[in-house]
Order: C-alpha cells, then sequence, then structure tokens
C-alpha cells in the first residue's frame, strides 16, 4: 500500500495522484490535511474529488490505520506525529521545497527552536536507509543536510502540473515571419515576484534603440500589500509605454496557456522566496524559451543552456543585458523554444515521474533496493547552492 500524505490535493500533484492510482488502483490513497481554499478552488487550483482522497480533517481514524499499514508513505505538510505510526521497514519519502526561504526567515525565535526541533525529530524518524528526500527545490538537498537529513539520498522531483496538448509543428509556427519578440510574464503581482523588473526592462530596451519587442504581463495584485497593478499601468500610461508592455490582469487558469502558446520568451524574475515555480513548466511545455532568476527552485533542474538563460537573483541589470542578449537573436530563441518543449515532453512531466517513481517502489518492495535514475525526475539531487548557475 501506498500513502501519500500532504496539505491538500492541488494541481501541482493531482496529475501524478492520477498516474499513481492508475498503477496501484485501491493499494494508492493520497490524505489531504486540509480542505481545500475556496479561492483556489474556483481557480482550480484545489479541491479536486477523486477516488483515492482521504481527508484528515473528516476521515482520521482512516488515515491513521493507511499510516499503520503502508509500504510506503510519501508525506509533504502533514504532522510528523503522524508519521510515527509508520511501519519499521516502510519506505519513507520526504517531498519538499526548500526550507530555507526568504518568506520563512520571518518567524522569530520561537519559531526557528520549533523549526530546529522538527527537523531533529525527522532525523530520528528518518536516520535509515529506508528513507529518501523528494526534491521539489534544485536547492533543498542542501537545507537538509543542514540538519544532517538525507545525506547521499536525495531524488530529483518537482511539480508536475497538467500540460496542453500542443504540437512542435505549433511551435515551429509562432517562429515563422517573425517581427516583434512576444515576452510574457506570468504570476501574482507581490513583492518577491519582482514585477516592477518588466518596466525596467522595457526602459532598458528602448534606451538600446531595441523596439521589435512586446511584454505581456498576466496576474493582479489581490493579495498583495502593494497595488503592483495599479501602480504599474499608471507608470505605463505616464511614460508612453503601452505600446510595449500590456498589464492584462487576472485570467483563468485555463487561460493561461493562451498567453504561453503566443510567446516567445517567457520570464521569471522571483527571489529566493519562490517554491518550485511551476509556471516554468507551463512556459517551456508551450515552446518558450525561458529567462529566470538563478533562485527559483525549478531552474536547477528544468533550465540548462540548451532551453534558457539565468540571471542573477535580484540584479536588473543581469537581467536586462541576459534579456537583450537573447533577443538579438531569434534563432538561438527558437532552438531553446524547441528544446524546452522536448524536454518537457520526453521527461519533465507527470507520466514520467509516476513511471519512474512507480519503479523506484516496485524495486524497493521486491528486492530492498533502489537504483536512482540516470536523469530527470528520480535521479540523484546534487546538493546545490545558489551559485549553480556559474557552474552548469
Amino acid at each position: 500500500m501506498i500513502v501519500l500524505i500532504t496539505k491538500v490535493l492541488c494541481y501541482h500533484q493531482v496529475y501524478v495522484a492520477d498516474d499513481l492510482y492508475k498503477k496501484y488502483g485501491d493499494d494508492f490513497f493520497f490524505v489531504q490535511m486540509r480542505e481545500p481554499l475556496d479561492w483556489r478552488v474556483k481557480n482550480k487550483q484545489e479541491g479536486f474529488d477523486r477516488p483515492y482522497l482521504v481527508s484528515y480533517q473528516k476521515q482520521s481514524a482512516k488515515a491513521i490505520d493507511l499510516i499503520k499499514k503502508a509500504n510506503v508513505i510519501i508525506f509533504g505538510e502533514a504532522p510528523l506525529k503522524l508519521i510515527r505510526f509508520k511501519r519499521k521497514d516502510c519506505l519513507l519519502f520526504k517531498m519538499s521545497e526548500n526550507i530555507f526561504k526568504n518568506s520563512q526567515f520571518k518567524i522569530g525565535l520561537f519559531g526557528k527552536l520549533k523549526r530546529w526541533l522538527s527537523y531533529k525529530y525527522l532525523k530520528t524518524l528518518t536516520n535509515n536507509r529506508h528513507s529518501y528526500l523528494l526534491s521539489c527545490s534544485g536547492f533543498a538537498v542542501k537545507d537538509y543536510n543542514h540538519y544532517g537529513l538525507y545525506k547521499n539520498n536525495a531524488l530529483k522531483w518537482g511539480y508536475f502540473p497538467l500540460l496542453p496538448q500542443m504540437s512542435k509543428d505549433a511551435v515551429f509556427e509562432k517562429f515563422e515571419n517573425l517581427k516583434n519578440i512576444e515576452l510574457v510574464w506570468v504570476s501574482r503581482l507581490v513583492k518577491y515576484k519582482n514585477p516592477l523588473f518588466l518596466i525596467n526592462l522595457v526602459e532598458y530596451l528602448l534606451s538600446k534603440n531595441v523596439h521589435s519587442f512586446h511584454v505581456t504581463v498576466v496576474g493582479n495584485s489581490d493579495e498583495s500589500d502593494i497595488d503592483y497593478y495599479k501602480h504599474m499601468t499608471k507608470y505605463i500610461n505616464n511614460h508612453n509605454l503601452s505600446d510595449y508592455i500590456t498589464m492584462v490582469g487576472k485570467v483563468n487558469a485555463d487561460q493561461v496557456f493562451d498567453y504561453y502558446k503566443k510567446s516567445h520568451i517567457a520570464l521569471f524574475t522571483s527571489d529566493e522566496s519562490e517554491g518550485w515555480g511551476v509556471g516554468i513548466n507551463e512556459a517551456m511545455s508551450c515552446g518558450c524559451a525561458i529567462v529566470s532568476s538563478n533562485v527559483i527552485g525549478a531552474a536547477p533542474f528544468l533550465i540548462n543552456k540548451m532551453n534558457g538563460i539565468v540571471f542573477q537573483n535580484n540584479s536588473t541589470e543581469d537581467f536586462c543585458q541576459k534579456v537583450e542578449t537573447l533577443i538579438s537573436s531569434r534563432n538561438i530563441i527558437k532552438n531553446m523554444a524547441e528544446q524546452g518543449f522536448n524536454d518537457i515532453q520526453n521527461m519533465w512531466n507527470h507520466e514520467i515521474a509516476a513511471e519512474h517513481l512507480s519503479v523506484i517502489i516496485d524495486s524497493y518492495l521486491k528486492q530492498s533496493v533502489i537504483t536512482p535514475y540516470e536523469k530527470g525526475p528520480c535521479s540523484i539531487a546534487p546538493l546545490w547552492d545558489y551559485d549553480w548557475y556559474r557552474e552548469k
């Protein structure tokens, strides 16, 4: 029996869970710790109804019984008091992003002590050959090693959303008779996402006499202390930049892919507070060359010199220069877009992730041995820090 336990069934994980259910049937369960949030349900990010789903809030006794019987437990954001019910020979996967994100430092002395104690307790639960880290960030291994956890026992993982059906011909088609380079930025307009970089970029390119481009900004500021949408819209209008940058606002989740599909370059500017950054998967699947901050969790796993460019976090200068360099060579953009499309289609998707994980699980259950893959999901996760891109 395989039990996956985490905060809630969301679009990052539901499709891998579906694949595991297809493989293991009634021997697979997903335990969610809380009920879905209404606004996420409306945006199709949470609230999936599945036969394998168990609500801890409504079925706590059943959830604990499943944990006691499980041969394999995969747990994300779940109380360790539940994991202690596991069998001694249970194969245990900790599914996690990096834990030293900027947003997590503001927890005070008591919070830091509580976190330290929790990871010390986690060490007692996982200090054996049956425990592995499923790293949902290129930087998670280093963070967990800081607590003496998962040394030489970490595998690449991530988030695997549903990807649009787009052919390679469609990717090539959007590069035919190309006049303007279409760049897109999709996210919430909040501080750690650095949306003001986009204004800097437009003004920088114009100062370099580059005019054959257009930036589309998708998202709004409904969770931000600063109304970046209002601020940016006003600035664009006051400085006559509307021919070069468009503020779209919030769109339905299904419409996000429409913007990626018609764009040539996708921009990701978040700082260390970003976890995985699922937009990178989505943009690559739609044939976009990627320009990403070096500290986004997905970047070390998904981005290489063949499918994108990485810039130094929080450096508007490096960001603008990297984009200018990329815009100057349209063949390079096209080649990167094709390579990124292939990388998602052939390796970094929910079907491949579930297949790799199930092979590893089956091998362990039959032979008590785990053999990591050479590349992709469930390959060895290196000990990377934020300078990884200088070496890769």
